[in-house]
């Protein structure tokens, strides 16, 4: 028979002193109990040690009077409605799926859906960890059986429950019912095929969802949890060692262009793709990137480590953000792969693979569009450690939203200086990795703003 046994999260947390429960790392405050009510605190403390039904529970307890069994019941209810408990469904002493939270209605009938093609499974110790951008609950399953169950659901909406080796009918419409009120299955051919939910693949709603931090969520992003972990990256990346190839100042002629109307430089500013025959000079490029990219300072927060602020924002000032310039046709710089140093407004010639920059300086990212190279390339990498440092979650999500801001500083200094810029949608992301020689994991090129005369 049926047997459902509850446990508090595990991220609920009892502060001893004013009796106030609180969730998560950033130990938001979801519930505080009177003073005089010591039957609710041991509650919810003998809910913390193990799974068990909220009779087992109130008898551990010492609820054992009326009075006190109706208080006790009410702050289950409670609390299972604040999604403050998670649920373990067994078919009499089997566990079968545990659910994060408990399910609060009552478990509906199975009506032939299949796996929704949102839902995604990642492997655990006992089977499978299922999950979907369209529902706030996750699901794991006790049994490594119910993978056959689970694949049987995949790309199809079974005309009768599956038949999985080992567990019984009984069994088999508990774990149904119980994917089903967690919002993990769907009719397929159905409303996931059609507007709004046909715009998205599966990976594009998943990040979506998971990386978009809610004011109602409990848990903060910025939880700094690698603070006692890994020391914080550096503020400016090491230089390679070669000697630097110091920027010239911008000159009157490109300050003067910057000079213009704000509102005129915005009217202007477009994406512009073919590139003049005469090259581009390299006081506009250091116009556009002291203009843009520059270290203007930095700070050392006590709990953050140092920060910098430059042209362009970024979450939480921790700018990831590194630019390479790979010069083709630049008027006063030789052709090569350059990394461009914040802090000092210089060049620092790269000594990568020798054959993966002569590929890159030959890649021409203009080709769809039938134009010669560009004369500059910017690619831009991302040190995620700098931003996932402090943030949880949404890390990848801020580097984005930091590339966002930087392109269209880009654009809008090189709409000034009268230059052509794109950024590129895409860009052959392993032919960067070749050319540098970075690691793709803890250096990754998140994107590619080209430049000409």
């Amino acid at each position: 028979m049926l047997k459902v046994t509850y446990r508090t999260s595990k991220k609920l947390t009892l502060d001893q002193e004013d009796g106030a429960w609180l969730y998560g790392k950033g130990r938001r405050v979801l519930m505080r109990l009177a003073p005089g009510a010591k039957a609710e605190a041991r509650l919810l403390e003998v809910l913390s040690t193990a799974w068990q039904s909220p009779e087992e529970a109130l008898e551990k307890a010492g609820l054992d009077d009326f009075n006190l069994q109706a208080r006790g019941h009410f702050l289950i209810h409670q609390a299972l409605g604040a999604g403050l408990l998670d649920a373990c469904y067994a078919w009499g002493e089997r566990p079968l799926l545990y659910v994060f939270p408990a399910i609060k209605t009552p478990l509906p009938a199975w009506n032939g859906k299949g796996l929704s093609r949102f839902a995604w499974a990642r492997p655990e110790k006992t089977g499978l960890r299922l999950a979907s951008p369209l529902s706030s609950f996750v699901v794991s399953t006790a049994e490594p059986g119910l993978t056959g169950l689970v694949s049987a659901l995949a790309g199809k909406n079974p005309a009768e429950p599956p038949k999985v080796q080992g567990f019984s009918e009984e069994e088999i419409d508990l774990v149904l019912k119980v994917l089903t009120g967690a919002g993990l299955l769907a009719l397929l051919d159905d409303a996931e095929d059609k507007p709004p939910l046909a715009w998205w693949q599966w990976h594009d709603l998943m990040f979506h969802s998971r990386s978009l931090w809610r004011l109602s969520d409990y848990d903060p992003p910025d939880t700094l949890r690698f603070k006692d972990v890994f020391p914080c990256p550096r503020v400016v990346k090491t230089k390679s060692g070669r000697p630097c190839l110091e920027l010239p100042p911008v000159d009157e002629n490109c300050l003067a262009l910057l000079d213009r109307p704000f509102g005129k430089v915005l009217s202007d500013r477009r994406t512009r793709r073919r590139p003049a025959k005469e090259p581009v000079g390299l006081g506009c490029l250091s116009a556009l990137l002291h203009s843009a990219a520059r270290l203007k300072s930095s700070k050392e927060l006590e709990q953050e480590g140092v920060v910098s602020f430059r042209p362009y924002p970024s979450a939480g000032a921790r700018h990831p953000l590194e630019l390479y310039l790979a010069a083709n046709k630049v008027n006063g710089l030789e052709p090569g792969l350059y990394h461009y140093q914040p802090q000092k407004h210089s060049l620092s010639p790269l000594a990568g693979n020798h054959q993966g920059m002569e590929d890159l300086l030959a890649f021409n990212p203009l080709a769809p569009w039938d134009y010669d190279p560009p004369q500059a390339q910017i690619w831009i990498s991302a040190r995620f450690g700098r931003t996932a440092w402090k943030y949880e979650s949404v890390a990848y999500r801020l580097v984005q939203m930091d590339l966002g801001c930087l392109y269209q500083t880009l654009y809008l200094v090189a709409t000034a200086l009268e230059l052509k810029p794109c950024c590129l949608g895409a860009a052959e992301v392993d032919l960067f990795a070749r050319a540098t020689g970075l690691d793709a994991l803890e250096e990754p090129a998140v994107g590619l703003f080209v430049v000409s005369k």
